[in-house]
């Protein structure tokens, strides 16, 4: 879908049933999806990284320098998803801005 802004076009973000976005591998979650309720972004991470740890190659091996999960955003949704990442044994990183 697209939006017009004034003479400029600006394609909007489509995100299925696992919050996952029209571009493969990022998740949308909490406020980022026009969802900031608390209850929502919590349970938003859960299930994204649920739908991530299903995925045959959710796992990315012995390499120190590769993650499964890169979590942006520490809010309700972000720790949900970090939690949920450790909890399935995935390799996480969550970052916040400073």
């Amino acid at each position: 879908m697209e939006l017009q802004q004034g003479t400029r076009q600006i394609e909007q973000v489509q995100i299925n049933e696992f919050h996952e976005s029209n571009v493969k591998g990022l998740y949308v979650i909490g406020e980022g999806c026009g969802k900031p309720l608390i209850k929502n972004a919590i349970n938003h991470g859960k299930i994204s990284v649920d739908h991530i740890a299903s995925q045959p190659d959710a796992k990315g091996g012995a390499d120190p320098n590769v993650y499964d999960v890169i979590v942006v955003g520490s809010g309700p949704g972000g720790l949900s998803a970090s939690l949920s990442a450790k909890e399935h044994g995935l390799k996480y990183l969550l970052l916040e801005k400073s």
